[in-house]
């Protein structure tokens, strides 16, 4: 008969690596191999791979040795996570069976998987928008099988309208999957099982027979220590506390001054009444443990409170016994602390090694202890738990997805951490705006669909993938913002005219737009939320504006200005509108075909010196005598001005008009002012003559200033 085909595991740890060679014959588990490799270097830290080629060398090393052991060649390895950044998700999943009952284990399990991913999918929902650190699952747990809504021990060869799988699902950051995928693709192994440690543990340890009793498992390893609860007849809950036994080898570290590797060394000899050591000074010492004991008991105490925490928070009430494994539960004292923390006797928290495991056939040295029950239960996993990938890429990135018989494209990109909600272009920004009070939109241009192609050939999100296929995906484009303007919002009969007969002219009036409270056109670009009035004229001032008239003040019009700052009313004419011959205010209502007009009377024409104040525009006299005749030289002495340009006392005024007076103190008449006067040239000899000037008798220049009183003389002379 021929041997069954072995199961290659290897449980990485934070302190080293065990790699397992197993032949399952029947319902129980030869151990043909076993080989433990520490890391010699801190590579990994809390349970993650920190160091992918250093991991990868170790488990080279264990491989090749079990090959050479054995002249077989390992293509394949069950491995398990530490529970670091657990995410556990618990769906449920219904499946019609009405004339087709499952009659297969495998049919079994592709419903599991099937509920497995929609937990999957429930957790990218859940992170979407808040964390983008995609996740793998690392194993899960059914916690019911239901025939129409009764529950059941199998669902194999179950007659019945629906059956019902209730499972728990764990997982873990991709990274910490991703990496132990490196370091195994670095071994020329590939992944052939996936679990997580406390489910490894639990598997051989707590059998489904026992899983009515409410137990606490943790798997205390060197980084984390993992949880897993037990109640009712299936695993309820996973946790981990990222605390374990590095803790405490840190503690005797920095206590005592030592190599974290000899510290480790001097916690496992614990065990030993006295112990020696070496520091990183060079002094040896040898010391009784039960010192040592003492002072790391309050670093024992801070995890074991840790861990009590976390299994009180999970179950709610203390369990009735807990079960340590891995190498960090043999830490000295953490028995006795954990069950003080929970309530339990000390005897109800036990250390549980691989001799607790019933189906082992054999014994083998190396796997002894509480740290061979996880190699262990990776193998049994894998056996009872074998989860078949397949791998395709998508966009050029390998990805491994569940093998559900019945993968589609849109499973390949949920496992490849697309978020099929940002596929489809985004429609763009509608605009919403208000009318007369009522909301109205202009909705955006909508996005394109994604562009998907399955080896070169279009796909849709339905499209069945396999082994090797290649997924090209682009995200469709969003659609563009809306835009538009005023007459976009519009309805046709709201921008309907209204037609009158205004003064004397037959008149399609447009309506009246407010956009935002201001006067606006049809072609006013739209905002988001703005607001827009509309209606037509409805009043004989709406009418005019409308038109852009704005002459159209009634009653008396006194024109009103200003001069030197003093503002003067002059009276002017009348006016009035008449709405179908009647006389009518700008407010009367109008109604479509009424005859609007109006009659003027105009204002009197005011000049400058009409409204001026005489006072203002009194001028400068000079009075003098001129060859004995007397004669009188005037200036204004004055700037006039409207608006702030010159203007005359002859000039109309209009209203509104702004008037200043300027006047000038300091004016001097000099002699030439009085050509203005005089006609001198009128009496120039016809001979060619010259001008004798004097002042008061004595000979004068043109700019000799004059005062009244002076007597000047002009004569012509011969030459």
């Amino acid at each position: 008969m021929q041997q069954p085909a072995p199961i290659f595991a290897l449980d990485i740890g934070t302190r080293s690596i065990v790699g397992i060679l197993a032949y399952p014959e029947g319902d129980k588990l030869n151990i043909a191999s076993c080989e433990v490799f520490e890391h010699q270097e801190r590579s990994m830290l809390d349970g993650q791979i920190h160091d992918v080629l250093k991991v990868a060398s170790i488990i080279k090393a264990i491989k090749q040795k079990i090959e050479d052991e054995h002249s077989i060649q390992l293509t394949h390895a069950a491995v398990a996570a530490a529970g670091r950044s657990l995410k556990t998700v618990r769906t449920t999943l219904t499946h019609s069976i009405k004339d087709k009952p499952f009659t297969s284990r495998d049919e079994v399990i592709a419903f599991e998987l099937e509920a497995v991913q929609q937990a999957q999918k429930m957790l990218v929902k859940e992170n979407e928008g808040v964390d983008k650190t995609k996740y793998h699952c690392v194993g899960y747990s059914i916690v019911e099988y239901a025939i129409d809504g009764s529950p059941i021990a199998s669902i194999i060869d179950q007659y019945g309208e629906q059956a019902k799988i209730d499972v728990i699902a764990t997982f873990l950051p991709r990274v910490v999957v991703d990496s132990l995928q490196a370091a195994l693709e670095r071994a020329d192994l590939e992944i052939s099982a996936l679990t997580l440690e406390p489910i490894a543990a639990i598997n051989v340890l707590i059998p489904p027979t026992m899983r009515k009793l409410n137990l606490a498992l943790v798997d205390i390893g060197a980084g984390t220590s993992d949880i897993a609860i037990t109640a009712e007849g299936t695993i309820t809950a996973y946790d981990m506390v990222p605390s374990a036994g590095d803790e405490i080898t840190e503690a005797i570290s920095q206590k005592y001054l030592l190599d974290f590797n000899v510290a480790e060394a001097l916690k496992r000899s614990l065990r030993e009444e006295t112990v020696t050591y070496e520091d990183v000074l060079g002094f040896s010492y040898e010391k009784a443990s039960k010192e040592i004991i003492s002072e790391i008991r309050e670093h024992v105490d801070v995890l074991a409170n840790q861990i009590a925490e976390r299994i009180l928070s999970l179950n709610k009430v203390t369990p009735q016994a807990i079960m340590l494994v891995g190498g960090g539960s043999m830490t000295p004292l953490l028995p006795e602390i954990l069950a003080q923390k929970v309530s339990l006797p000390k005897e109800r928290v036990a250390v549980r090694g691989a001799e607790a495991i019933s189906n082992l056939i054999g014994q083998h040295e190396i796997l002894k202890g509480p740290e061979a029950v996880t190699p262990v239960g990776i193998v049994v996993s894998a056996l009872a738990h074998h989860i078949d990938f397949i791998n395709i890429k998508v966009n050029n990135k390998k990805v491994r997805v569940f093998d559900l018989k019945k993968l589609t494209v849109g499973d390949a990109l949920i496992a490849a951490g697309i978020d099929m909600h940002k596929l489809h272009g985004k429609p763009g920004m509608a605009l919403s705006v208000e009318v007369n009070g009522s909301i109205r939109i202009i909705r955006g241009k909508y996005g394109t669909p994604p562009l998907i192609l399955l080896n070169n050939e279009p796909a849709t999100l339905d499209t069945i993938i396999k082994e090797d296929d290649q997924l090209i995906i682009e995200p469709g484009m969003p659609g563009a913002d809306a835009t538009g303007t005023i007459a976009d919002i519009l309805k046709d009969d709201e921008l309907a005219p209204l037609q009158v007969v205004l003064k004397g002219q037959s008149r399609e009036l447009p309506v009246l737009i407010f956009y935002n409270g201001k006067p606006a056109t049809i072609d006013q670009q739209l905002a988001d939320r703005a607001s827009i009035i509309c209606h037509p004229p409805s009043t004989v001032k709406e009418c005019f504006e409308a038109v852009g008239i704005t002459d159209y003040a009634t009653g008396n019009s006194d024109m009103s200005i200003v001069v030197n700052g003093q503002t003067k009313l002059l009276p002017g004419g009348k006016s009035e509108i008449f709405l179908n011959d009647q006389i009518a205010s700008l407010s009367t209502r109008v109604r479509p075909n009424d005859n609007i007009s109006m009659q003027t009377q105009q204002h009197k024409a005011y000049k400058l010196y009409d409204v001026i104040e005489p006072e203002l525009i009194v001028g400068y006299e000079v009075n003098v005598k001129v060859n004995g005749s007397p004669v009188t030289l005037y200036h204004p002495g004055i700037k006039i001005l409207n608006k702030g340009n010159p203007t005359q006392l002859s000039n109309e005024v209009a209203d509104k008009d702004v008037i200043e007076v300027v006047r000038n103190n300091h004016i001097q008449l000099m002699f030439n002012d009085i050509f203005k006067f005089i006609d001198i040239m009128a009496k120039k000899p016809k001979d060619s003559s010259r001008l004798k000037m004097l002042l008061n008798g004595s000979p004068a220049t043109f700019d000799a200033p004059l005062k009244t009183g002076d007597t000047i003389d002009l004569t012509w002379e011969e030459n």
